[in-house]
């Protein structure tokens, strides 16, 4: 997923843990109560049902992210789905 300057995932959480690894620039990721700092090569894991999400940076990010497929999304605005690159 190819992420523009400013642009992110808002926070959500999953019913399967996934991984997430930046392949060029920079993001902020928050895992629970922590905010990370992520570089080309970082990579991170996310524990099921532990909320997550990400900030790219100032020159944007793309990233790579595997979970299971059918791993369902619950956002913190009440929406529960499974997102259609994860069918």
């Amino acid at each position: 997923m190819d992420l523009p300057p400013g642009a992110g995932l808002p926070p959500h959480r999953h019913d399967h843990l996934d991984v997430f690894v930046v392949v060029t620039g920079r993001a902020t990721f928050e895992l629970g109560d922590e905010t990370m700092e992520l570089a080309r090569g970082d990579s991170v894991m996310v524990p099921i049902g532990v909320r997550h999400g990400l900030n790219a940076g100032p020159d944007g990010c793309s990233i790579l992210v595997t979970m299971l497929g059918g791993t369902q999304m619950f956002r913190e605005d009440g929406v529960e789905v499974v997102p259609e690159w994860v069918r």
